[in-house]
């Protein structure tokens, strides 16, 4: 009977990652495979108002709870897609193996060891893929996970932490079996934790459904102290108390951990009384199975907020000169045009980025147009990644359209490689315009692409 009784609690936890009927809007998803390690993999895509990206946009990952994987429910639980047709971004929902992340525990409700999916290495070929292609911005990676996910999120964070600029790990805390790696510092973490969580426990230890344990966590404490120490921020949090404002016996605390000197931080949401459920979702409440679920906040919104804040603080850094191996100093002095470690100055990166803003308030600031690192100057990454309003500021500032760069190509020679290379895709209009552009403005082909 006991047997039975922890059969029928794993389908209910199932059922709730997996959902029920639906009110949100689900939006258009695109289904599509990758072959990773032999495997085809499955992942669904939200195009903003289900249109493909023209230039690349940001990119949120979202992944299900263990024994969820079904795209459409997943973004009617959270209304991502919604967000993203009003803000602007790509939404992917990647889909488990069996419905379930290799997160680090090595256990799964269907499988006894699944340590031998390597689904770091499928997230981390799909940020790859959508670089490649010119749909996500390099610089606006991001992950949200709930459940498996969350935990699957922190994961992706400590092994390649380097790709992403921020995760949000939603009811879920660091595995053991990770505690011990070194994760990368430039990346900021929300975390969005109940204290009441009946599954994944708030004090760390088993994660438990019905006495069957499914591998340890931490305690969200020493979760929180983990990002803080790797990112390098101050131990000291400043702590903010939401008002209570439904009858759903739970309330919020946010700790926020940060350091001048460092866009990054650490967001804690203390969900005091919450249970192992996403706040504010779009999901039906099983309090005797999962705990209270607060409706104080919407966790979706949330982190989209935190997403899109992250990269408002990234910009104001690099402006300042405090990012990437410019130094405030070094900015004081006018000597905006230092390179970093990969040779670029703080106009090639806004230039890479397509940021028109930054790219204005640096040359404004005495930036050299005209900085030529080993792959060219801020130009050629502008027409590389077609960025029109980018290569015709730069242009009206005195770039040079025939300065080659350190194999010999010239801006033209860019634009029209790209433009064959997209050729018959909705981006082919976007070379075009560059093309023209430079054309009118004097730009020549090099003599090795004038022979061919």
């Amino acid at each position: 009977m006991r047997t039975l009784n922890i059969v029928y609690l794993v389908v209910l936890v199932a059922v709730f990652f997996a959902g029920s009927g639906l009110a949100g809007s689900q939006g258009e998803l695109e289904r599509n495979i990758l072959v990773h390690g032999n495997t085809e993999r499955t992942y669904f895509v939200h195009y903003p108002k289900n249109k493909p990206a023209e230039s690349p946009k940001p990119l949120v990952f979202l992944l299900h709870g263990g024994g969820g994987g079904d795209a459409k429910k997943m973004a009617g639980h959270t209304r991502m897609n919604d967000i993203a047709d009003r803000e602007d971004f790509i939404v992917v929902y990647p889909v488990g193996i069996a419905g379930q992340w290799n997160d680090g525990r090595g256990k799964t409700f269907k499988r006894a060891n699944n340590t031998d999916t390597d689904d770091v290495g499928f997230i981390s070929s799909l940020i790859d893929l959508f670089i490649k292609n010119k749909l996500a911005d390099s610089k606006r990676i991001y992950v949200m996970g709930l459940s498996n996910g969350g935990m699957m999120a922190h994961r992706l964070g400590i092994e390649i932490g380097n790709k992403l600029a921020a995760i949000a790990p939603v009811i879920a805390n660091i595995p053991e079996n990770l505690s011990k790696k070194k994760a990368p510092g430039g990346l900021s973490v929300l975390i969005m934790n109940g204290t009441e969580d009946p599954i994944v426990p708030w004090n760390g230890g088993n994660v438990q459904i019905f006495r069957k344990t499914y591998g340890k966590v931490l305690s969200t404490d020493q979760t929180v102290r983990f990002w803080v120490s790797a990112i390098g921020l101050s131990q000291t949090p400043k702590t903010e108390h939401l008002a209570d404002t439904t009858k759903d016996n739970c309330t919020v605390e946010i700790d926020r951990y940060s350091t001048d000197g460092k866009p990054e931080e650490v967001v804690l949401y203390r969900i005091k009384g919450g249970g192992h459920s996403l706040p504010g979702g779009n999901i039906p409440n099983r309090p005797l199975l999962l705990g209270a679920k607060c409706m104080d906040i919407d966790a979706a919104e949330t982190i989209w907020s935190f997403f899109k804040q992250q990269w408002t603080k990234k910009a104001d850094f690099i402006l300042k000169g405090q990012s990437e191996g410019v130094s405030k100093a070094a900015m004081e002095r006018k000597e905006i045009d230092v390179l970093d470690r990969l040779g670029r100055s703080a106009l090639h990166r806004a230039a890479l980025d397509g940021n028109l803003e930054e790219a204005a308030a640096l040359i404004a600031k005495g930036a050299k147009v005209d900085n030529l690192s080993s792959v060219g100057t801020p130009l050629y990454y502008a027409v590389d990644e077609g960025h029109f309003d980018v290569v015709k500021l730069l242009v009206e500032n005195g770039a040079n359209v025939n300065q080659p760069n350190g194999i010999g190509d010239l801006p033209l020679d860019t634009a029209l490689y790209n433009y064959n290379m997209v050729y018959g895709t909705e981006q082919e209009a976007m070379y075009m315009k560059v093309i023209l552009y430079l054309k009118m403005k004097g730009a020549k082909l090099s003599p090795k692409k004038t022979d061919n």
